[in-house]
């Protein structure tokens, strides 16, 4: 008696699926997660325009310390000169023991201040290197205070309109719509979903049946589900959220309001900063040309050379305060390009000459 097998040939092919999302649980997920994207690019952004100001603000330290040094050196020198000029009139028995030693005592307290003053130096290009990527033993020269200068167009008012385009404002507003958005992903969630699937396959007990239309397999279903036994979880996220968007909208106000201060701030400074600038500048003008009238007459022989040295000592100490006044007048340009959100402060305005 012959026995027949039989087999059963079957291939059935994965389901499709479609979720209808009416209250907006996936879109809102969605643009939570985009809004998130764009909070760390302007975060990113916000890192690169303060390290192009820190750098820039460490080439004008280094410029004005540069010129500082060199003042003091020159007062240095002169006193130097004074003091030696004094020890030789006391041997002629012109100047008393006590005022050479206080020319002597001037001299050498001068000299003091120079070593720290260059190890200021040393340290703001160390800095300046490291904010460049580099070792600090590759760090640049120092340019002439002459060289640096601000733009022309520095404002003396901010339009609050402006304020918008600073990466800190925009990371906290992308910040707030992704809070918002998850909120609002949150509370779709309380609500049923829908879904409709759908398959195809083959089966057969043979291979002609398996290849005729009457080997065709097919099911379509909807499927609908409500959240039930969550046990208060569901509501508690949304809570959650909507508490963290009240927060992060607190958090931009917050950023706003910072921002408002720094602008106005710096606009102080740069304002107190122009007038010492002028009073510095008048200082050193009116010292320099002191020194030159003193230096010509000594040359006749109308002034004793004590009344040089002590113009040119006066003219040196202006120098050091015009660099002074400068260098802080160039640095809270900086600060106030970088609080309007504009950068690269050095290239686009001109901050610094290459």
């Amino acid at each position: 008696m012959a026995t027949r097998s039989c087999w059963l040939v079957s291939i059935r092919y994965s389901p499709a699926s479609y979720r209808f999302d009416f209250f907006g649980a996936s879109i809102n997920a969605d643009r939570a997660l985009a809004h998130q994207v764009e909070q760390q690019s302007f975060q990113f952004d916000a890192t690169q325009r303060a390290l192009a100001t820190n750098i820039v603000i460490a080439t004008i330290n280094a410029a004005v310390l540069q010129e500082t040094v060199a003042a003091n050196e020159s007062l240095v020198a002169l006193a130097e000169e004074n003091a030696q000029q004094l020890a030789a009139r006391e041997k002629l028995g012109s100047v008393s023991h006590d005022e050479a030693l206080a020319a002597e005592v001037s001299a050498a307290n001068l000299a003091a201040t120079l070593p720290g003053l260059r190890a200021q130096l040393l340290a703001v290009r160390h800095a300046q290197a490291v904010l460049l990527g580099r070792s600090p033993d590759q760090a640049p020269l120092p340019l002439p205070l002459e060289a640096l200068h601000v733009p022309e167009d520095v404002p003396m008012s901010v339009p609050s309109d402006l304020l918008h385009q600073r990466p800190d404002i925009l990371a906290s507003e992308a910040a707030m719509h992704a809070a918002a958005n998850e909120a609002g992903a949150a509370a779709a969630l309380l609500y049923p979903s829908f879904t409709l699937s759908a398959a195809y396959g083959r089966g057969g007990f043979d291979w002609s049946t398996f290849t005729s239309p009457a080997g065709g397999i097919w099911s379509v279903g909807a499927t609908v589900t409500q959240p039930l036994f969550h046990g208060g979880a569901l509501r508690a996220q949304k809570r959650q959220y909507a508490q963290l968007y009240e927060a992060s909208q607190s958090a931009y106000r917050q950023t706003v309001l910072a921002a408002f201060e720094n602008v106005a701030d710096t606009l102080a400074s740069l304002e107190a900063d122009a007038d010492a600038l002028d009073q510095s500048r008048r200082a050193a003008d009116a010292a320099l040309q002191t020194q030159r009238d003193t230096g010509a007459r000594y040359r006749l022989g109308a002034l004793p050379w004590v009344a040089a040295l002590s113009a040119g000592q006066q003219y040196e100490s202006a120098r050091a305060s015009l660099a002074r006044a400068r260098g802080a007048h160039l640095a809270d340009t900086a600060s106030l390009f970088q609080s309007m959100g504009e950068v690269p402060v050095a290239r686009k305005h001109g901050l610094f000459l290459d």
